[in-house]
């Protein structure tokens, strides 16, 4: 477990959620580049330098068809 920050971008479903910082697993992950990610966290290099800076989605939407799907990824 790790204590990282989840930074917040604006979508209908984060209005009024502000930034916080969580103490959780941080994932580093393939995703869909067709996302709309709506939350994302940047790794420290802390514990890996070689994903140093790099920027991974929190939660997300993702449309498909008529439906909208939304997905977060921590536990």
């Amino acid at each position: 477990m790790v204590t990282f920050d989840i930074e917040i971008l604006e979508d209908e479903l984060t209005t009024g959620i502000e930034d916080f910082t969580i103490k959780t697993e941080q994932y580093y992950m393939h995703f869909d580049p067709n996302i709309e990610i709506i939350a994302q966290t940047r790794f420290s290099g802390e514990h890996s330098e070689w994903i140093e800076d790099v920027v991974m989605p929190v939660a997300c939407n993702k449309s498909y068809g008529k439906a909208k799907f939304f997905y977060i990824y921590w536990s």
